[in-house]
């Protein structure tokens, strides 16, 4: 089962507290960090986003440059103080 679906899989109430700021490495790829951020600001439903940054030669893939899981100064920022990646994942999980 993929983080994702463990996520979506997990009781409502304990999806913040469980899963926000949490850092993972993925497992096929060594120099890579993911980072998983839970927006609760509607009681009702939940944001999820789920991002995952890596280094390919040279250069890293999304914003988290040092592959710390933390949006650090320097790094690009654009306001939504949240670490970007064009290997993201956004879902709403509602409370039923």
């Amino acid at each position: 089962m993929g983080l994702a679906e463990e996520i979506r899989n997990s009781t409502f109430n304990d999806i913040f507290d469980n899963y926000n700021g949490l850092n993972f490495i993925v497992n096929d790829i060594p120099e890579s960090m993911g980072v998983v951020y839970v927006n609760d600001d509607n009681p009702e439903l939940l944001q999820v986003t789920i991002s995952v940054c890596w280094r390919q030669g040279n250069r890293v893939i999304g914003e988290d440059t040092n592959l710390n899981g933390q949006l650090d100064a320097g790094e690009v920022d654009n306001g939504n103080n949240i670490i970007d990646s064009p290997a993201q994942i956004v879902t709403i999980i509602a409370n039923r």
